[in-house]
């Protein structure tokens, strides 16, 4: 069990192993191995993804935290429940 801990450990230390270079196909310029353009289009495919993604998250965690300040104003004393839009539940909670 320990020699392989020590393997996994020693294989994960750049220090101890230095890096190797791949060996290229014959004839291959290193400087002209690029992602080229599917690489990009893959890239700006998944950045435009998260884009939207990453909103509706901020949304949601604004909301949660509006819930949770709105909660903790009811439960001090001599708090009030939140109004505006929407019914509140039997705990109190407004759902919109």
């Amino acid at each position: 069990m320990s020699a392989v801990l020590g393997a996994w450990v020693l294989a994960r230390v750049p220090l101890l192993n230095p890096p190797v270079e791949p060996e290229l196909r014959p004839g291959l310029d290193p400087e002209a191995v690029t992602p080229g353009l599917l690489g990009f289009v893959v890239v700006f495919g998944v950045v435009l993804a998260a884009i939207p993604l990453l909103r509706s998250f901020a949304s949601k965690m604004r909301r949660v935290n509006h819930r949770s300040r709105s909660r903790s104003r009811v439960d001090e004393p001599g708090g009030e429940p939140p109004t505006g839009g929407g019914d509140a539940d039997e705990d109190g909670a407004v759902r919109r």
